[in-house]
């Protein structure tokens, strides 16, 4: 058995040794930049906080909301699109969760909250 430093399950495909040599001080995740190209979003008129409200789903999981603070100009743009009937489709990644660091030359380890990206391609007629 190798060295216990050393066997490990990989974060973004790199070991505890690739970890060691090639960063400093930078989380590795391990399921950094995982990608669900089969998201969708959909109106949720009766919500009690938000009668504009987009959810955003996974399959059939919902995992959250377009945000309205800080993106209110696109949010409703998105809204007006899906409000006149435009089925929309998204991609996103996932970042965050459990990740390993260099601390000078050893291995910590932590977990932070899941963060969750999309993209929205909308394709308009010429």
């Amino acid at each position: 058995m190798e060295n216990g430093i050393y066997f490990d399950e990989r974060y973004q495909g790199m070991t505890n040794k690739e970890i060691i040599e090639d960063t400093y001080d930078e989380p590795i995740f391990q399921y950094d930049g995982a990608l669900f190209s089969d998201a969708s979003v959909i109106l949720e008129p009766e919500n009690e906080y938000d009668p504009e409200a987009i959810a955003v789903y996974i399959n059939d999981l919902k995992v959250g909301h377009v945000p309205k603070k800080e993106f209110e100009e696109g949010k409703k743009y998105i809204y007006d699109l899906m409000a006149g009937g435009k089925n929309l489709h998204l991609s996103i990644s996932l970042t965050g969760g459990r990740y390993k660091v260099n601390r000078d030359d050893e291995i910590a380890t932590g977990e932070s909250a899941y963060k969750l990206e999309g993209q929205l391609v909308i394709r308009t007629e010429k």
